[in-house]
């Protein structure tokens, strides 16, 4: 019998600690604290997503409402939402790389795009770091222009949502 193939479901504050194992392991340096998921988990529910199969989590997308333009710092507590918050802020998304090249990243895009726009938020905003932004281009973001210059590696990127 074949393995039940993985599906997007919403996360949970308790699914932090293997978000963070599973960043660790494919983001390195640029994986975070269980602390940070699980707030954002808290405070954006509905853009938190795990791919899963059965208990085992192979994937997550993490985004929240932000400010266009702004750039949380990686690995910080954000507190709140801000009030003035205009963008639909794609944090992390990481796939295992025995769960890669199923369409998840378009997908839970697809998903949270309707949650950006249920909120009245109409602009995915995202980091892209490493060389991802071809990932990102593909998938119909384009560099933006950030509040903060960014390090070499890193490109502020938009899209409709």
């Amino acid at each position: 019998m074949a393995a039940e193939p993985p599906r997007w479901r919403p996360a949970r504050v308790a699914d932090a600690g293997a978000i963070a194992a599973l960043a660790a392991a494919v983001l390195g340096p640029y994986g975070e604290d269980a602390a940070i998921y699980a707030e954002r988990i808290a405070l954006a529910p509905e853009g938190c997503l795990v791919l899963a199969r059965g208990d085992e989590i192979l994937g997550h997308f993490l985004s929240h409402p932000w400010p266009r333009g702004a750039v949380p710092e990686i690995n910080a507590l954000l507190g709140a939402i801000p009030d003035d918050a205009d963008g639909w802020y794609v944090h992390d998304v990481v796939i295992a790389p025995e769960a890669r090249g199923g369409g998840f990243a378009a997908s839970a895009l697809a998903t949270i795009a309707v949650a950006a726009r249920a909120r009245g938020i109409d602009r995915l905003t995202l980091i892209a770091v490493g060389g991802a932004d071809r990932f990102w281009s593909r998938h119909g973001f384009e560099p933006g222009e950030a509040e903060r210059p960014l390090a070499a590696d890193k490109v502020y990127m938009e899209r409709p949502a």
